[in-house]
């Protein structure tokens, strides 16, 4: 039975080059303008331009435009009334897929890996020692789950070969669950709307291919959500895929993304329902996220008993901590801690190394 139960929000990814929410689409700008998307420009640019129109609402709501998760429900809406401002029908389609795109292209910019000698590239950031710690721990006792679209944390399990367990499909020998609650830049759809996943080891006979030098310097990003469709073809044999991965927005609405996603949403109840030790890194809970607080609520109706529900979070006002306090019921109220920590801060108190 998994005994820890790790779950990451964007504050995880952060020291490794990921952007988080609130500051994704000024990140993107940067990218942008600086011209990494001209591959890409006119797509992303639309993306932008929603973001203007949108810009209309303040005068008669709050709707906080700048963040990229209040986008993404923007459109998601839309596609239900089908009508975002003056858009609707297919172009509302093409504004999901070119925020997708957007999104996609962002992590993969911003997370960088440095070449070493007659090794594979080692991630900056502590996703390694994460895994190291997951090590020590017993491998076997971990579970992990992530809102996180980045492959930072897959490929650093993948360099300690590792095998992943998405919910719904598998690599071979050691195993361990990573559950992605809003889907991955890796995980590919095919014309039946199924998640495949692209997972690293398929590129061990073309070790160079899911890579991108970065100009000037010896520094490498992956590159497979941008070449997603390309890459699934190949390796399934078969044609008809999606040109963006599966990526879900973390809004109240996810009727639409049944199927083989439900099956990652029951591993994440599960893992909920038998954790002894429930860890939260780098998530803030923001009060728009209905979704997680229900799971939340519904997974851990079990027997087991909790030891430890602790949150670690940057913040330090007693915003974040508050909001785990009311999430957190009464039985296990002596069990949650919060820290004030990185995600880095927590690795090095909990491995008890020192820092310099």
């Amino acid at each position: 039975m998994v005994e820890n139960l790790f779950i990451l929000g964007a504050g995880a990814s952060k020291d490794c080059g990921a952007p988080l929410m609130n500051n994704f689409l000024d990140v993107a700008d940067d990218l942008l303008r600086a011209g990494q998307f001209d591959h890409v420009k006119e797509e992303i640019e639309s993306v932008f331009r929603l973001k203007s129109e949108l810009g209309y609402l303040y005068n008669k709501s709050n709707m906080d435009i700048h963040n990229i998760e209040s986008l993404f429900g923007a459109i998601e809406m839309g596609r239900i009334i089908d009508r975002l401002v003056e858009h609707e029908g297919k172009s509302i389609e093409n504004l999901r897929s070119n925020l997708i795109s957007l999104i996609v292209q962002t992590l993969e910019e911003s997370i960088l890996l440095v070449r070493q000698e007659n090794d594979l590239p080692s991630l900056k950031g502590s996703y390694h020692m994460f895994v190291d710690y997951i090590e020590e721990l017993g491998y076997d006792k971990c579970s992990i789950i992530t809102f996180n679209y980045d492959l930072a944390l897959d490929y650093a399990l993948y360099k300690k070969e590792y095998g992943i367990n998405y919910g719904f499909s598998q690599e071979g020998g050691k195993n361990i669950q990573l559950l992605k609650l809003h889907g991955s830049t890796n995980w590919a759809l095919n014309a039946e709307n199924q998640i495949k996943p692209i997972y690293f080891h398929e590129f061990k006979r073309y070790p160079d291919i899911p890579y991108k030098k970065v100009s000037g310097l010896n520094n490498f990003t992956i590159q497979i959500g941008t070449r997603i469709n390309e890459f699934a073809e190949i390796i399934f044999k078969e044609s008809g895929f999606k040109n963006v991965p599966l990526i879900v927005p973390p809004t109240w609405n996810k009727n639409m993304y049944h199927g083989d996603l439900s099956l990652v949403w029951k591993k994440a109840a599960e893992a909920l329902r038998n954790a002894r030790n429930i860890y939260v890194i780098g998530y803030s809970l923001p009060e728009s996220d209905a979704f997680f607080r229900y799971l939340f609520a519904l997974g851990t109706l079990s027997k087991e008993e909790i030891k430890k529900f602790w949150v670690y979070d940057p913040n330090n006002d007693g915003t974040v901590k508050s909001r785990f306090e009311k999430l957190v019921g009464n039985g296990i109220r002596h069990r949650f801690k919060y820290y004030s920590m990185t995600f880095n801060e927590m690795l090095y108190k909990v491995r008890g190394i020192p820092r310099l």
